[in-house]
């Protein structure tokens, strides 16, 4: 069998690529990535995003205004952040927008402050997401981050998605599982040791392979600018792991990734 692969969360969008997107998705495609997601993360690399879309036909778009951006859109009047949803909404009906994300919610302190947005206004964000998504029966890519409970407490059993980048316990995996939710895992899991049974536990139906280019290379490229190209070395990580075959992990992530987007 051929090597292929779908990165279900590369951002390419970002400015880490803007000299050289061409070249990156060649390098890809040689390296046996047949297909890209590329998330939005706020409304201008959302409409880039889809952009991309247009310019590569085997990329495709989501489209999502994520957790940390909730403060800069709340500040604004109640006029400005309707307008916004309004605009994302329409993004979404895009024939090569596949899913609404990069959404969720994100409780990390960083360098010693709050949260990055008020965590209400996050949860308030994330449901009127969810609801765009459920209104165009997209499936969402969920980011969270030390916020499991009140994900768990927003996330109804009628969106499907995946929760991209898992950083959670057993007890979550479990939960998220139960909600039918796909699991993405990226680069880190080849030198966060504390994910090795996480991975382990995963059934290979719900197993989703991520990049999240340009950010979280593997081993051992890790301190590089990540690509899609790197997909292959998580996919042999998670191979060596679950003691299986790599063709298993490479046939089952490309089969999950093309059901649960529709590509």
């Amino acid at each position: 069998m051929t090597t292929m692969y779908i990165d279900t969360h590369c951002h390419l969008n970002f400015h880490a690529f803007k000299d050289d997107v061409d070249e990156v998705i060649k390098r890809a495609k040689k390296a046996g990535v047949e297909k890209f997601i590329v998330p939005g993360t706020d409304l201008h690399s959302s409409e880039k995003a889809v952009e991309l879309s247009h310019n590569y036909p085997d990329v495709y778009a989501a489209v999502g205004i994520h957790p940390h951006h909730t403060q800069k859109l709340t500040s604004q009047t109640t006029r400005f952040y309707h307008e916004a949803l309004l605009r994302l909404r329409e993004l979404a009906k895009d024939k090569k927008v596949v899913a609404i994300g990069e959404i969720g919610l994100d409780y990390h302190i960083y360098k010693g402050n709050e949260g990055m947005s008020p965590k209400e206004k996050q949860k308030e964000l994330f449901i009127e997401q969810l609801e765009i998504a459920h209104e165009l029966s997209l499936p969402v890519i969920v980011h969270c981050r030390e916020a499991f409970n009140d994900l768990f407490s927003v996330l109804p059993e009628k969106n499907i998605g995946v929760l991209h980048c898992f950083s959670g316990g057993l007890f979550h995996l479990k939960t998220a599982l139960g909600l039918g939710l796909y699991i993405g895992f990226d680069g880190n899991i080849t030198y966060d040791r504390s994910l090795l049974d996480i991975v382990s536990r995963v059934p290979l139906d719900k197993l989703l392979l991520e990049t999240d280019s340009p950010y979280l290379t593997p081993v051992p490229y890790r301190g590089e600018r990540n690509e899609p190209k790197n997909i292959r070395y998580t996919a042999k990580f998670i191979a060596q792991t679950n003691k299986k075959m790599a063709s298993s992990i490479e046939e089952k992530t490309y089969t999950n990734s093309r059901e649960l987007f529709r590509i």
